[in-house]
């Protein structure tokens, strides 16, 4: 149902003529597109950095190369943080 423009949150059901709450928060879409354009340019340099690590790290040994071939997994983890991040952050609006 509309008032002023605005909906209240409240569901007609046609069928049984019944009249049923919807969940009371809203999902901001601006927030959603923002973090889709964060995965979308995230995974898009993932390509980048995996060579430029591929390329560093053929050229080290032991640790140094180890800690080289870690950085492509912290960068998908920070990713993964951001959208969690997200969806904690609307659920608790």
């Amino acid at each position: 149902m509309l008032e002023n423009g605005r909906s209240t949150g409240t569901l007609v059901n046609k069928q049984t003529g019944g009249v049923s709450e919807m969940a009371s928060g809203n999902i901001d879409v601006r927030s959603i597109i923002g973090v889709l354009v964060v995965l979308i340019v995230g995974l898009s340099v993932l390509p980048i950095i995996l060579d430029a690590v591929a390329t560093a790290a053929a050229s080290l040994t032991g640790a140094a190369q180890t800690m080289l071939n870690l950085i492509p997994l912290f960068y998908v983890i920070t990713l993964l943080l951001a959208v969690i991040y997200w969806a904690v952050g609307t659920t608790k609006k």
